[in-house]
């Protein structure tokens, strides 16, 4: 009886475990296509169709195997890039320690002075650079190199931001995002944001706003302190409508730059090493034998069941 109606042979012949695992079904579903065309009549050649599909089913499974030795090589290539970064990044802080000032140290800081007038707005636009610059990058100036998830992070954050502040009135029934957007311009223009929210830490901060544990007076509060004299609340929520837009395209270009070079990386890594090549061709080129000599043998015996 067909060994296959017992589950025999694909118990045998599938990997049950691990990553590799395999599906019996597809090698009973293997087993009865190639059956149907090769019609085997008797034990013999019921063999030797079952010796068919077991090669047929290690071909595919080689093939596997080089999909994930080439991913595993790429994958490593990536890596080990991301490891040489971020080693790079803390080597260029220790470098630089002392020298890069902190957006509380003034790098950042924007303010305006008091008594000047609505006109003077437009020419603090340049003063404001050195604020945008701190955020064009994430990874870069003082902060650590970052992987391409958190790049994304700080993406998908920017996006939030700009969609929140682009709503008619943000301000009324201020969101998480327009917190978050808050938040963030506060802190580069080294405002003390721990204080506005009554709490010690920047880890409290965040908890309160993701959690949407804020009120409108801090918000309002936020507001004051990021505010320019002589601004209005709607010059005010434009004005970090656009710094948001300019950190939302600055993060769309580096999370593009990182993407296309780790496919980069990953393309000139896309081949497995000469030895697993080499591995490779020759056990494909034995199965390819071994089938050619299988199926011979298997029309040999339905011709002399014929005769």
């Amino acid at each position: 009886m067909n060994a296959v109606k017992h589950g025999v042979f694909s118990s045998e012949a599938v990997i049950r475990v691990g990553e590799g695992t395999e599906d019996p079904e597809e090698l009973e579903a293997l087993k009865k296509a190639l059956s149907g065309e090769l019609d085997p009549r008797g034990a013999l050649e019921e063999l030797l169709v079952d010796q068919l599909v077991t090669i047929v089913w290690r071909k595919r499974r080689l093939l596997r195997y080089e999909v994930g030795k080439t991913r595993e090589q790429a994958d490593a290539a990536v890596s080990s890039w991301h490891a040489q970064e971020r080693a790079a990044a803390q080597a260029r802080r220790g470098r630089r320690a002392g020298s890069v000032r902190s957006p509380s140290g003034g790098q950042a800081v924007v303010r305006r002075a008091s008594g000047r007038g609505q006109e003077s707005i437009r020419t603090d636009r340049a003063s404001t650079e050195a604020m945008l610059e701190f955020f064009r990058a994430p990874g870069r100036a003082n902060r650590e190199w970052e992987s391409t998830e958190e790049l994304a992070w700080h993406h998908d954050q920017a996006a939030r931001c700009v969609e929140a502040l682009n709503r008619s009135q943000p301000l009324s029934r201020p969101t998480r995002a327009v917190a978050d957007a808050l938040v963030d311009i506060a802190m580069a223009q080294g405002v003390d944001v721990q204080s506005v929210f009554g709490v010690t830490d920047m880890l409290s901060v965040d908890a309160l706003t993701e959690e949407g544990r804020f009120d409108r007076s801090q918000v309002d509060a936020l507001m004051a302190e990021v505010r320019w004299d002589g601004e209005t609340d709607d010059e005010c929520v434009e004005r970090l409508r656009n710094w948001w837009a300019d950190r939302l395209e600055a993060c769309e270009q580096e999370l593009e730059a990182r993407l296309t070079y780790e496919d980069q990386r990953t393309l000139a890594a896309s081949l497995p090493d000469a030895d697993t090549i080499q591995k490779i061709l020759r056990y494909e080129g034995h199965l390819g034998r071994e089938f050619d000599r299988t199926l011979r043998q298997l029309r040999d015996a339905q011709a002399r069941r014929g005769a």
